[in-house]
């Protein structure tokens, strides 16, 4: 079966999408779709429209609706958002494609006092939305992620109350997280420090802050490999 593009779109009502400008430019201009291709729209909230190309302008063309659907959004018990320390910005930029796969719902950048600043920056913000705009199409999910950011530790607590569910992973963690499940319903959150980990002070306040420490079997692992570890095990454990 050819495999059949998807672009990001606004769904304004029954059988009719806006397309976003720059995903015209990477349907006529990039890819050089021919007139008769079968594509998707998404717009990120559920929505999705089976679609052909039907006319060809030098910005735009023409986009006949052959059908569209909606997906509900995960209920509550069965979504989870991974908070991470602010990484190196490249970093970033190749683990957010694998977390939108794994299914990762919301995903909270917070800073520290071992990270730099400069890691949040708005143009490295905007870049992380753009790629994760490309991974949701890649992957096809319906609903896009949300990313945020926290500008300190204590910003990040004062979200925690919105999550049934808190955990952080600690090697020393007395939960092993692959054999973790939620117990009541709502949200999860799990957070993950960046390079140095989480110093004493961070995780003895997140202990206050009614988080559980979990670990994950085996040899110690990097924060990127923890991240992607943490996503696959959550997103098994909470469906």
């Amino acid at each position: 079966m050819a495999h059949c593009f998807r672009f990001l779109a606004q769904h304004i009502g029954s059988q009719s999408w806006e397309l976003h400008p720059d995903e015209w430019h990477h349907m006529l201009k990039v890819l050089r779709l021919p007139e008769g291709s079968d594509i998707e729209l998404a717009d990120g909230q559920g929505w999705v429209a089976k679609a052909r190309l039907t006319g060809l302008g030098k910005h735009e063309g023409l986009l006949t609706i052959e059908s569209e659907s909606f997906t509900p959004a995960l209920g509550l018990g069965s979504q989870f958002t991974l908070a991470i320390g602010a990484l190196k910005p490249q970093s970033v930029d190749d683990l957010l494609p694998y977390l939108i796969e794994l299914g990762v719902d919301g995903i909270e950048v917070f800073s520290s006092q071992s990270v730099d600043k400069s890691r949040l920056q708005d143009k490295v913000r905007e870049r992380w939305d753009r790629i994760a705009g490309a991974a949701m199409k890649q992957c096809k999910r319906p609903w896009a992620p949300s990313i945020s950011w926290s500008s300190s530790f204590d910003e990040l607590l004062e979200k925690s109350p919105g999550f049934a569910h808190k955990l952080f992973l600690d090697p020393d963690g007395e939960q092993n997280l692959g054999r973790w499940q939620p117990t009541l319903p709502g949200p999860t959150i799990a957070v993950i420090g960046s390079e140095k980990g989480l110093d004493l002070e961070e995780t003895n306040l997140l202990r206050e802050h009614g988080f559980l420490a979990c670990r994950i079997e085996g040899s110690v692992l990097r924060a990127t490999t923890a991240a992607i570890a943490t996503a696959t095990l959550l997103r098994q454990s909470i469906l």
